[in-house]
């Protein structure tokens, strides 16, 4: 019985044995044993002071620099920036678990890989990809109403965004604004002729922290331009010339015979036809069209922040009234007037054509805008405008 339960002992023995070596051989590195849902390579961009600086942040778990046979290994960086192949980047220290790359691009996308060199071969432990941010820079006049794909916006003094009348959808975590311009339309708002001006559609500005001073210019367009006046009547023609007659005198001679004179003409001057007379006045020119109303603003900053916010809501101007239709064409001269049996007349001329009528009044101006739009301006829990008019649904502000 003792030797029964001492094979038994032996073998329970061996198997547990059996199972923790094969255990002890299969276990990964210490710090590389993955948990559920644990993540080994971390990384993180640090943002610097000028726009379009940062640096990357990567951290992983500890590593082990000894494999189970005791042989050293040389842990390794790689980085590659965009489609370049990979390339050396450092050798790691012992049990280091994290480095800060200061030198990468804004916008570009970085592949990073950990791995130990055995030899000259490489093995890969872990990779990521980091695309560093990219900031928007505005230094003078841009046009653009979708600015969503930045992580920070600087708008220098002497920059603007123009929106064209179009929503505008900002959207950043940090917005800096050195008396930079944020406006619907600038000199160049004015609606074509005949056509009322638009409201703009709303700007909508939202980010994290906002900084300095911004200049919100909510502008309605200009009213177009009146259409032109109708063309005057045409003027009457003018009155035909009188006859003119050549006639031929008859003289007697001393010997009791007749001589005839050369041919005389009459008053030459009546048969010459009459200038026509003026064209009508122009019609007057069209009302200018109706200006734009201001457009809606809505504002929201996450946190207290060290911003100014200056909003003017101004209405669109009335169309300027529309030229004055051109004076009417003058009438035709009238035709000449002659009877010349001896030919002794030349044929006179016919008159002339009248002149042409004045052009006709401008028209009046267009009405202005309506300033009835609201505003609401957030920062961290201050409120400030009609904050109650606007509907947030889904991260969309209606």
């Amino acid at each position: 019985m003792n030797k029964v339960l001492n094979i038994f002992s032996f073998n329970l023995f061996l198997f547990v044995f059996t199972i923790l070596l094969s255990a002890c051989q299969n276990t990964p590195p210490l710090g590389m044993l993955k948990k559920k849902d644990q993540v080994l390579f971390k990384s993180s961009p640090i943002t610097m002071p000028e726009p379009n600086h940062y640096q990357v942040h990567l951290r992983w778990a500890p590593i082990v620099i000894k494999d189970t046979r005791g042989e050293n290994k040389t842990w390794m960086l790689y980085r590659a920036m965009d489609s370049q192949p990979l390339a050396p980047y450092m050798t790691l220290k012992p049990e280091q678990t994290e480095i800060i790359d200061p030198e990468v691009e804004a916008g570009a996308t970085y592949t990073y890989l950990l791995g130990f060199l055995t030899g000259a071969e490489l093995t890969g432990k872990e990779s990521i990809k980091v695309t560093v941010p990219k900031d928007l820079v505005v230094t003078k006049l841009i046009r653009a109403n979708t600015l969503t794909e930045y992580r920070r916006i600087f708008i220098e003094k002497a920059g603007i965004i123009e929106t064209m009348g179009e929503r505008l959808e900002l959207i950043a975590d940090e917005l800096h604004s050195d008396s930079g311009t944020i406006q619907t339309y600038g000199n160049e708002n004015l609606a074509p002729q005949g056509f009322n001006g638009r409201t703009p559609e709303i700007l909508v500005i939202q980010v994290k922290r906002a900084f300095g001073n911004l200049n919100i210019q909510a502008i309605g367009q200009t009213g177009g331009k009146g259409l032109p006046g109708d063309k005057g009547a045409k003027g009457a023609p003018g009155r035909n010339g009188e006859r003119a007659v050549s006639t031929v005198m008859r003289f007697s001679s001393r010997d009791g015979g007749s001589t005839e004179s050369n041919p005389i003409c009459g008053d030459l001057d009546k048969a010459v036809g009459k200038t026509g007379h003026q064209g009508g006045v122009g019609r007057q020119g069209g009302i200018g069209a109706t200006g734009g109303n201001s457009p809606r603003v809505y504002v929201r900053i996450e946190q207290v922040s060290e911003i100014d916010i200056k909003v003017d809501k101004i209405i669109g101007k009335g169309g300027e009234g529309g030229d004055g239709g051109p004076g009417g064409d003058g009438g035709e001269g009238g035709e000449k007037g002659i009877e010349d049996i001896h030919g002794a007349c030349r044929a006179p001329r016919k008159g002339d054509t009248g002149p042409n009528g004045p052009q006709g009044p401008k028209g009046n101006p267009g009405m202005g805008g309506l300033n009835n739009s609201p505003s609401c301006i957030k920062i961290s829990n201050k409120e400030e405008g009609a904050c109650s008019l606007f509907l947030e649904k889904n991260g969309f502000v209606l």
